[in-house]
């Protein structure tokens, strides 16, 4: 049985050259006259350290609807549709909303829904809804983006 490799083409499409401790080409198999397409989707892994690293200290807290609204944001719901849903059969999106630029169809909270929380980060001046229904939606956070508060 002949066995079959990649290894040549995948060489030969990417130009690859191999060198040993005095820089001398090696050859580790044989010329490829075919060059391999990489079909293959690159791997990923999310880390959340990554705001740790950009922040030098990071300070969260819990919020109310009060304090939300004198920073100039409030807390919104709208309907889920399949572009912001983030789980099978949600129903709703909780979203914080700057109070000068409304977003139509949607409808106002005056408390924060069961399962959710709003975060500042006292540091940064940042905010955040924390939830599986916050939208947009980061699964590693299980929380909306951080939003920058401009202080008045």
């Amino acid at each position: 049985m002949k066995e079959l490799s990649i290894v040549p083409d995948m060489i030969n499409s990417e130009n690859l050259i191999f060198l040993d401790e005095n820089n001398i080409p090696l050859t580790i198999c044989k010329k490829s006259l075919y060059k391999f397409t990489n079909k293959f989707v690159d791997p990923t892994i999310i880390i959340d350290n990554f705001e740790r690293g950009r922040f030098k200290e990071i300070e969260i807290r819990n919020l109310d609807i009060s304090q939300l609204i004198k920073m100039g944001y409030r807390l919104i719901s709208f309907k889920a549709t399949s572009e912001t849903r983030s789980r099978p059969r949600q129903i709703k999106c909780y979203m914080l909303e700057d109070i000068n630029r409304p977003i139509p169809n949607s409808e106002i909270l005056y408390k924060v829904p069961k399962e959710h929380n709003l975060e500042m980060d006292t540091v940064n001046n940042r905010i955040r809804i924390k939830g599986v229904n916050a939208f947009p939606y980061h699964r590693a956070q299980d929380a909306s983006p951080w939003m920058k508060v401009v202080t008045k």
